[in-house]
């Protein structure tokens, strides 16, 4: 009874109208304030927000119920009570019952002491509660994100460090076992040559049908494949530079493997001096400026990059902003059978864009909030696009282009495409 109590009070205090702002063919569903959120992932039901310490409110996460996507309400919340933890990503299992958040953006953090990931039990979503922390043994500088393979046997923690500094003496991914979500147990590292700068800013396993299993490593000024078809024995299969962007951001194959996706943090996006930003392209010579866009590129038929990544196929722009504060393209997410991906852009806002000719991707919609906002992520699921606001807010967004009958707008639920990321089939998670 009480927690019914509670969660009709959340749920009419945190719940909003629709949202207004500008754009074309994505309107403002509704929103619902997190402070501190980063990263989402979606389940079922329900929205995961990874939330830095902010306010003097601990670093944690938060699950918002969305299964009226009009009227989103925070279901709970859990803080890293008493920790120095602040939180810039989350990752889920395939079911959707354990979520790891990396402590990304800790200030105070000591190596040997701080622990860089928490596993939380997520199966009831009214009552998560921490099931392990990874502690420091030494061997890890830094995590920046978490990697759930195997539906949520394997975690690969990455260490990239910020973009301008070498990386520290521990250049690796390291592997834990979290099958037994109270007792991670590592189980090795994977490193490459030339290591030493800017490592796994984010991975991306792809399990391939010819058996093998592919990780794209977006490693800041190059990016990496890596063969872990046995990852206690990975094969560095290649690195890779472009003059195209600045920082991998985000490394994915395409539906049909094909085309290798990047985004490009945008060195010159406000990274180092938001008073002096640019995103878009300016001019057209090659010294022009090309900071915070999406880029294609071919694909060899064995996953890595066409000659050596030098066959640059084209890049989605988004609008040419200058000195409006950090815009960067960050987090993306793909259709599972054509190309198409949603894209939040810092400042700029939420796009759907379609690269069926990568020379001449097309911008289906885009969508601002009136006030702006800082989204990090802009996921697909059941139709609904949920855009994670660093200025404090959990969006609900719908495409409404091409009569509301094409992707995204017929997406499914994000976990049938977590599951076979994961390589595993899907099953409906915990429902409580």
């Amino acid at each position: 009874m009480l927690a019914a109590l509670v969660a009709l009070a959340l749920s009419a205090s945190s719940a909003a109208a629709a949202l207004p702002g500008s754009g074309e063919n994505i309107e403002g569903v509704a929103r619902v304030d997190v402070p501190g959120a980063t990263e989402v992932e979606l389940a079922d039901k329900w929205a995961f927000v990874a939330t830095d310490a902010v306010d003097g409110q601990e670093g944690g996460l938060t699950i918002v119920n969305v299964a009226k996507p009009s009227r989103p309400f925070v279901q709970a919340r859990w803080f890293a009570t008493g920790d120095d933890a602040s939180f810039g990503d989350v990752d889920l299992s395939a079911d959707g019952n354990i979520a790891v958040v990396t402590n990304a953006h800790c200030d105070a953090c000591e190596e040997g002491e701080v622990a860089w990931a928490y596993v939380i039990d997520v199966s009831d979503k009214r009552n998560p509660r921490l099931a392990s922390k990874i502690v420091d043994d030494e061997t890890m500088d830094y995590v920046h994100t978490a990697t759930i393979d195997d539906g949520g046997k394997t975690l690969y923690l990455n260490p990239q460090v910020w973009t301008l500094f070498p990386q520290p003496g521990n250049a690796h991914i390291t592997m834990f076992d979290i099958s037994d979500p109270s007792n991670p147990v590592k189980n090795g590292t994977i490193t490459i040559p030339g290591a030493d700068v800017g490592l796994a800013h984010d991975t991306y396993v792809d399990h391939r049908p010819d058996g093998r299993t592919l990780m794209y490593a977006a490693s800041i000024h190059k990016s990496d494949v890596i063969d872990i078809t046995n990852p206690l024995d990975a094969i560095w299969l290649q690195s890779t530079t472009s003059p195209s962007y600045t920082i991998s951001h985000d490394v994915q194959p395409n539906h049909d493997r094909s085309i290798i996706i990047v985004d490009d943090e945008g060195a010159a996006g406000g990274q180092i001096d938001e008073s002096i930003s640019v995103c878009g392209k300016e001019g057209e010579d090659p010294a022009t400026v090309d900071s915070g866009s999406v880029h294609f590129f071919a694909a060899n038929e064995d996953g890595t990059f066409a000659n050596g990544g030098a066959l640059h196929l084209g890049s989605f722009n988004a609008p040419t902003n200058v000195n409006t504060g950090a815009c960067v393209a960050h987090v993306f997410w793909q259709a599972p059978d054509e190309n198409r991906l949603t894209q939040a852009y810092y400042r700029t806002g939420a796009f759907v864009i379609e690269f069926e000719d990568p020379a001449n991707p097309k911008m289906l919609g885009w969508f601002v909030p009136d006030g702006g906002a800082m989204y990090w992520s802009n996921k697909p699921h059941k139709g609904y696009m949920y855009a994670s606001d660093m200025e404090g807010h959990l969006d609900v967004l719908k495409y409404t282009g091409e009569g509301g009958k094409r992707w995204p707008t017929t997406a499914g639920p994000a976990d049938i495409q977590r599951a076979e990321r994961q390589g595993v089939p899907y099953e409906r998670g915990g429902t409580r």
